[in-house]
């Protein structure tokens, strides 16, 4: 979980000023192959108010605002499946 006071600019990946997320990774075991991984995640993030009458002002981030944004929670959903094809080499599929 994190919080930003949506007060003070931060130069990360995204303008984000409340998150937060939870994550989940099975081993393969229960189906017979217990090398694998199942992971999913999810995520959800959001600005204050504050940021967002500056990016309707006009404002801009690193990312965002050009004043038509939408502003309700940004939502991710990730999932992942971690295999293994020989010994110690993997393959992993990520959506």
């Amino acid at each position: 979980m994190g919080r930003n006071d949506g007060q003070n600019e931060a130069w990360i990946f995204s303008n984000v000023d409340y998150a937060a997320s939870l994550g989940l990774s099975i081993k393969g075991e229960s189906w017979h192959r217990p090398e694998d991984t199942f992971g999913l995640a999810r995520a959800f993030n959001g600005i204050s108010k504050v940021e967002q009458e500056f990016f309707e002002a006009g404002g801009t981030g690193i990312l965002g605002g050009d004043g038509n944004l939408n502003y309700g929670w940004g939502k991710v959903l990730e999932t992942y499946y971690d295999f293994q094809i020989w010994k110690t080499i993997h393959v992993t599929v990520d959506y």
